[in-house]
């Protein structure tokens, strides 16, 4: 499965990120349902899921871009 995140949709944290060339790792949390990143030392929100609840138990997952946004798929 294939999920993309427009950029529109991103957190304002991370938009300003990418922008600067900051966002780093981005990885999902499955506890709070949603798309994290580094920017130095901290850790950011990117994205919140809302629509369906992530899990990993039986899946995993690989992240690409950031131009216009994310590209998450489910492997």
């Amino acid at each position: 499965m294939t999920i993309n995140i427009p950029f529109e949709d991103l957190s304002l944290e991370a938009k300003e990120a990418h922008a600067n060339k900051s966002l780093k790792h981005l990885s999902i949390d499955y506890a709070d349902n949603a798309v994290f990143g580094w920017v130095g030392d901290e850790e950011i929100l990117v994205y919140q899921f809302t629509e369906f609840k992530m899990d990993n138990r039986s899946h995993g997952y690989e992240i690409f871009g950031m131009g216009v946004g994310l590209t998450i798929e489910i492997t």
